[in-house]
């Protein structure tokens, strides 16, 4: 049997090492939420575990089953269970906890850009003299509400904004640069045409996740 172990001063927990370790791996949501009184609990670390980081709960299944939806998010449950040795319910309740970190944050279908007569792809580098609030308030107004372009970063050196759009042709960009230019006032813009795709994949790496010990 385990021991008594006192939670914010009010409520006892009776258990195993054996049930509190399952507790941590199958409802990290909970756990988190009663780290806010961890200055308060008295427990002992050989019963309790401290409570784990978020990279602490990924262990090797969590990563499989990441690689796999990121290969195809479509796959079925049963499919998914299947390729990482778990029952059905132990595959749910881990994609589960994973969209409710946020690790999973969506499942989207990849279109085929050619066939949707968007094919070329543009990058668009901004440089801009103005830095303040109003002007990034406009700006990301500005190129929210255009749907050719799907993405946009802030960079560090010479350019200050470097954005993505996805266009049939030229005359296309030429509207899209004119649009831009008369939404939001541009120091500098330069843009390059995609000529070849070697590269394209919107699979993250996984290596780097610290696994759990």
């Amino acid at each position: 049997m385990g021991e008594k172990h006192a939670v914010d001063g009010t409520q006892h927990l009776k258990t195993s090492r054996n049930q509190v370790h399952m507790v941590c791996e199958l409802y990290p949501s909970f756990i988190r939420k009663c780290s806010q009184y961890r200055p308060k609990v008295r427990y002992n670390y050989e019963y309790f575990p401290r409570f784990p980081a978020m990279s602490e709960m990924l262990d090797s299944i969590d990563q499989r089953l990441l690689d796999f939806l990121q290969e195809d998010a479509g796959l079925s449950l049963d499919t998914l269970a299947a390729r990482v040795g778990q029952s059905r319910n132990a595959c749910w309740r881990r994609i589960k906890r994973l969209e409710e970190d946020g690790i999973i944050r969506g499942r989207v279908t990849l279109l085929d850009a050619e066939k949707l007569n968007v094919g070329l792809t543009v990058f668009i580098s901004i440089r801009t003299n103005q830095h303040d609030p109003t002007w990034l308030a406009k700006f990301q107004t500005a190129i929210q509400d255009i749907p050719e372009i799907v993405a946009a970063y802030r960079t560090t050196g010479d350019v200050d904004y470097l954005l993505q759009a996805a266009l049939p042709d030229v005359p296309a960009y030429d509207r899209l640069y004119k649009t831009l230019i008369s939404r939001v006032s541009l120091f500098d813009v330069s843009s390059f045409f995609v000529m070849e795709r070697v590269k394209e994949t919107t699979r993250l790496p996984l290596g780097y996740i610290e696994r759990k010990r």
